[in-house]
């Protein structure tokens, strides 16, 4: 007997496989942090910027730019030109 996951179509063939997969539905996403679109390098958000509307500065390259983030994700990135 095979099980099925309606939610992606993969099949298992026991049943603690499918269970174990399951779980990965009911994680909430990790969520991301800001990447300068420059460098590449990660920029941490702290707990301040969890609902945030205006510029960042990359610490490693100087790189400005124009973020939207709520609830701590990032929803919308894009360099300012100077």
């Amino acid at each position: 007997m095979t099980f099925k996951c309606f939610s992606c179509g993969v099949s298992f063939d026991t049943v603690e496989e499918f269970m174990e997969h399951r779980r990965l539905h009911q994680e909430p996403p990790e969520k991301r942090g800001l990447v300068c679109m420059n460098c590449r390098r990660d920029i941490p958000i702290d707990a301040s910027l969890e609902n945030y509307v205006g510029d960042i500065h990359c610490r490693g390259c100087g790189q400005k730019m124009k973020v939207r983030i709520e609830d701590g994700e990032v929803l919308f990135v894009a360099t300012r030109q100077e």
